[in-house]
């Protein structure tokens, strides 16, 4: 009896035995299942980042270093990424590329020396900002304090400086045309006389972007119409005030008057050209959506009788009022070469355009022109040596620039903040070989 229970124990505890490495097997073989799936999701998710696009995603954010490479296995369908030394930094400071000369250039430059208004002191000209031309006079904003804005008039011939008006409180940008500046505020347009020396005002409406040409002046009304005065009859009239249409941003020469019309649907916004005499209103053409925040705004297209010319992707476009002749010109500097993980080139938009005549000033990369009579672009070398240095250096920047029967003013302001900040204003005749 005692003999079978002794065998009765060892065949349970070898059976318990048993169980007990069956048991120990299984947790050895979950480990091993659960380090391989790991793994293979680890190994999955390094072989998905470093995938050849996406190390180019990467490296395009900072063209001058490239990410450490990792070892890790090259897709078959992919090609391999191949470090390359980083170039070294640029220096100095790359200058524009001027254009070959073909017989139209910008004169010497000189820097306007600034008379002050005697009524008016100032040691030195603070910051300038909204310049406007006609070629003969230069009108702006100044801060002379921290509290104050005045409206000035600059005479380009003699540096004269009048202050038109003085207010606490900012101005929308003033335009000059003959005898007549124009700016408004709000509800208020303001007009100055630089003959009669006396200042008007007008209360109409929420008005802006106010324009002037000859006798007559013109402005955007509570963001859907545009209206005109004319100072001879003191008379005020619509210029496009069609119900159920926007008819904003306007720009003046002559007796015609170019606004931006976008619509309420899903037709593209146009450009449009009306008469102030005739009434004749005409589609010029479409022109891109941009919204009511644009810093350049308007800006984006000109006018100077009869030649309109507005901007799309690396082109102008011209439009000639007397003939009804539209026009497109490719702007190659606009066109850049540069292509990024396999995109075409870059086109970049002219902008700040601004028309004399049948000359053409912009900015599309670098500062330029366009004569439409010969077809032909022309550089704007704007700085001496001394000033490009003090650009490069970030001590100076352009505030302004403005143009005018072919005379281009531009305004320089150190960076500087505080009552140290001072402009300086240079002014520049384009020329033409015979």
């Amino acid at each position: 009896m005692k003999r079978t229970l002794v065998i009765l124990a060892l065949i349970v505890a070898l059976f318990g035995l048993l169980l007990l490495i069956a048991n120990w097997s299984s947790e050895d073989s979950q480990v091993s299942l659960a380090v391989d799936s790991r793994a293979t999701v680890s190994t999955l998710s390094i072989a998905a980042t470093l995938s050849y696009s996406e190390v180019l995603t990467i490296a395009a954010t900072d063209i001058w270093s490239l990410p450490t490479p990792i070892h890790t296995p090259v897709i078959p369908t992919e090609r391999p990424f191949l470090p390359r030394p980083t170039p070294p930094p640029v220096t100095p400071h790359p200058t524009p590329t001027f254009l070959p000369d073909r017989g139209v250039r910008m004169g010497e430059a000189r820097e306007l020396m600034i008379m002050p208004d005697p009524s008016f002191p100032l040691l030195s000209l603070p910051r300038l900002i909204y310049a406007s031309t006609d070629g003969k006079t230069l009108v702006g904003v100044i801060r002379p304090d921290k509290d104050t804005s005045a409206v000035v008039a600059i005479d380009i011939a003699s540096g004269e400086l009048r202050v038109l008006y003085e207010a606490q409180f900012s101005f929308r940008k003033p335009r000059v045309s003959g005898k007549y500046v124009v700016w408004s505020r709000l509800h208020q347009l303001y007009f100055y006389d630089l003959e009669q020396q006396q200042l008007g005002e007008l209360a109409f409406g929420i008005v802006r972007d106010i324009r002037v040409s000859g006798d007559f002046a013109v402005w955007e009304q509570d963001a859907a119409d545009i209206w005109g005065y004319d100072f001879n009859s003191k008379e005020i009239f619509p210029v496009a005030a069609r119900p159920d249409v926007l008819e904003t941003l306007p720009e003046f020469s002559g007796e015609w008057v170019v606004y931006y019309s976008p619509t309420r649907h899903s037709e593209p916004p146009v450009l449009r050209a009306s008469n102030i005499r005739t009434q004749e209103d005409i589609l010029l053409g479409e022109f891109p959506r941009y919204y009511s925040d644009d810093p350049y705004r308007s800006s984006l297209y000109v006018i100077d009788a009869p030649w309109v010319v507005w901007s799309a992707k690396a082109e102008l476009r011209l439009y000639n009022l007397d003939t009804r002749t539209p026009y497109t010109v490719t702007v190659e500097p606009c066109i850049s070469s540069v292509t990024v993980l396999g995109n075409p080139p870059q086109r970049l938009r002219p902008e700040k355009l601004a028309l004399s005549g049948d000359m053409l000033v912009f900015s599309c990369a670098q500062r330029m022109g366009y004569d439409i009579e010969r077809d032909v672009f022309f550089s704007l070398p704007r700085y001496t040596p001394e000033i490009w240095q003090m650009v490069t250096q970030g001590q100076i920047s352009i505030t302004d620039w403005a143009f005018s029967n072919d005379q281009l003013v531009w305004v320089l302001t150190e960076d500087v903040s505080g009552p140290q900040e001072r402009s300086y204003i240079y002014t520049a005749q384009i020329e033409r070989s015979p």
